[in-house]
């Protein structure tokens, strides 16, 4: 099992911060695209059953996934900041 995660542990902690977001980002907006009011009411603490969450939860599941493929694709551009750039 540790091979499989030696090419994750050796990305730079920019990367693996991206890979991670990526994964968080993407998985809610799946969740926010197929359940919105489970997932609404999971994040606010009650249950919300109106048109207006269901709309809500959908739009944000919209928003959230193309963030996370951002994250997955931006991670090959990322660069590690120099030590001493003030």
């Amino acid at each position: 099992m540790k091979k499989n995660l030696k090419p994750i542990l050796n990305l730079s902690p920019v990367r693996r911060l991206l890979v991670v977001t990526a994964f968080i980002e993407a998985g809610a907006g799946l969740a926010l695209l197929i359940f919105p009011l489970a997932v609404l009411g999971f994040l606010l603490g009650s249950g919300i059953d109106s048109t207006m969450a269901m709309t809500l939860g959908t739009l944000m599941g919209a928003v959230w996934l193309p963030l996370g493929v951002a994250c997955w694709l931006g991670r090959r551009d990322a660069k590690e900041a120099p030590a001493n750039s003030r």
